[in-house]
């Protein structure tokens, strides 16, 4: 009878045979793993972040999984930020965490993953277009003001969100930035702008003094505007707990 009993295989937890390396009548070797079952009720999304990326992420934040087939994504949790550094990558491996009550996700889909590291409100912020780096590694943006004159202008530059950058210091809520074209334009240069002729048009490439003017953006006013840091992976394995 307690041979008998060690016929019978009871799984520790509830979930689906994901694995099944040995059949009937084979002879399991010590330590082969017989079946592999898993839990799909909750899935985990690895991702590789850099580093410089990752130190802004912790235990707990928020994010979203964009899965191929679905059309609103899956949100979910970070549950965890690896301390030590992928040897061969030099990336921070992270996990993010999401609900499968449907089990819609499937372990080893490739996912886009995208986190919200930090949120920062009333902030100015300026398009990533508009910020010139100096050999030097300072940051400046040309500022147009009332006379129409483009000045140098060094700015600190914060958290960023796609294109978006938040402005520490050196712009003002309304100061007028030029997105397009500020690259090689001499300091305290004088500028035309005009509008657009549709607002669906894009702006006309800009060139220097004398030619077509640059194309500019009106910083944030605070109040108006949060700026959030995200952190975005295209690629990212779903996996379910075994």
């Amino acid at each position: 009878m307690a041979q008998l009993s060690y016929s019978e295989i009871r799984s520790p937890i509830n979930g689906v045979v994901t694995e099944r390396p040995l059949y009937r009548g084979e002879v399991a070797p010590a330590g082969t793993p017989l079946i592999t079952v898993m839990d799909l009720s909750q899935v985990v999304a690895r991702a590789h972040i850099p580093q410089d990326e990752a130190v802004f992420l912790k235990k707990g934040d928020e994010g979203t999984m964009a899965v191929p087939g679905l059309d609103t994504p899956v949100e979910g949790k970070v549950i965890l930020v690896n301390p030590a550094l992928d040897p061969n990558s030099t990336t921070v491996e992270v996990w993010l965490q999401a609900a499968n009550p449907k089990e819609l996700l499937k372990p080893g889909t490739s996912v886009r993953i995208s986190v919200t590291a930090q949120t920062v409100p009333d902030a100015i912020v300026i398009p990533g277009s508009a910020v010139l780096t100096s050999p030097e590694g300072t940051t400046s943006v040309m500022v147009v003001g009332g006379d129409n004159i483009a000045r140098n202008r060094d700015v600190k530059i914060g958290i960023k969100e796609g294109d978006v950058l938040q402005a520490l210091a050196g712009v003002q809520p309304g100061d007028r930035v030029i997105k397009a074209g500020a690259y090689g334009l001499p300091d305290k240069t004088k500028v035309t702008i005009e509008e657009p002729a549709e607002e669906t048009e894009s702006p006309d490439p800009a060139k220097d003094a004398g030619s077509k003017e640059p194309a500019l953006e009106t910083t944030a006013p605070q109040g108006e505007s949060n700026s959030k840091s995200k952190v975005k992976r295209d690629v990212a394995k779903v996996g379910g707990k075994k």
